[in-house]
């Protein structure tokens, strides 16, 4: 019985990632006619309602069994949507909440997932990022965030992502925005290094 069980939350599992592969492959061939202007089938309320049932359905999965996969289908739907948030405001709060999922497991990531985290990091900062909550700047640049491990990753294309974030912040051209990230990161300066952490597998 418990292994049915198993067998069929696998399964399920791996119909999201499916679901989530066709709709980002659906929107990159609709490009540019995603936007509501051109094309009335996918107006704003169907776009918001969508990626913000995939992300329940992620998260509950999350909850019960871990799957990176899943995690990565997440991730590259986000970076389809995220050009168009500027004229469909609603799907910010659904991009921040993804990130907020990730924040405590990207830890135990591997390569590739890390590397899909960081790469929505930026371009969420540099496409959309003045338009985000200060509390988003405080959640990627607190003392607890991921970033302050992976930037001495010995992986160099982690840490050299994880760069690319901060730069991204600090290009920000909401003054709010900045000025937080200058708080964040001068308290940062003045703490102790960290100590580099052990190596793992994918680092190798």
């Amino acid at each position: 019985m418990v292994i049915r069980r198993i067998i069929c939350f696998s399964l399920q599992t791996q119909y999201f990632i499916y679901f989530f592969s066709v709709f980002t492959t659906v929107l990159r061939c609709l490009e540019p006619q995603i936007t509501p202007a051109v094309s009335p089938v996918l107006s704003p309320n169907f776009l918001v309602d969508a990626l913000g049932k995939m992300i329940a359905g992620a998260a509950k999965i999350l909850q019960h069994h871990w799957e990176e996969a899943l995690i990565d289908a997440l991730n590259q739907v986000c970076l389809v949507l995220i050009p168009y948030c500027q004229s469909i405001s609603d799907l910010q709060n659904h991009f921040c909440h993804v990130v907020d999922i990730q924040q405590n497991l990207v830890e135990h990531y591997g390569f590739t997932t890390v590397l899909s985290y960081l790469t929505l990091l930026t371009h969420m900062l540099k496409q959309i990022g003045s338009s985000l909550p200060v509390e988003f700047i405080q959640k990627i640049l607190e003392i607890d965030s991921p970033l302050r491990k992976l930037r001495v990753s010995p992986h160099q294309s982690v840490w050299k992502a994880t760069l690319g974030v901060y730069h991204a912040v600090l290009a920000l051209k909401n003054v709010p925005l900045l000025q937080e990230a200058y708080n964040y990161i001068l308290a940062d300066i003045q703490m102790p290094a960290i100590v580099r952490p052990a190596m793992t597998s994918w680092d190798i």
